[in-house]
C-alpha cells in the first residue's frame, strides 16, 4: 500500500514541534521491540545520566 507506515519510526521533538522519520534499516535485523528501542537509544546519542529529572537528559 502506497503512503503506508509500515517500518517507519517517527521522531518527535515536542520542544520545537518538529518531526521527522528515523532510518530503520539497521533495526530489522534485531528483531523486536527490545533491540529496536535500544539501536534507536544508541543511534541518537542518549546517554543514561543519574538524574533523570535533569533537563539535558532527553529521557527525562
Amino acid at each position: 500500500m502506497k503512503g503506508d507506515y509500515t517500518g517507519k519510526v517517527l521522531r518527535m521533538n515536542l520542544g520545537t514541534s518538529s518531526t521527522g522519520a528515523l532510518p530503520t534499516e539497521r533495526h530489522e535485523e534485531l528483531g523486536g521491540g527490545h533491540g529496536m528501542g535500544f539501536a534507536i537509544f544508541e543511534d541518537l546519542g542518549l546517554k543514561k545520566s543519574a538524574d533523570l529529572l535533569q533537563k539535558r537528559d532527553r529521557l527525562g
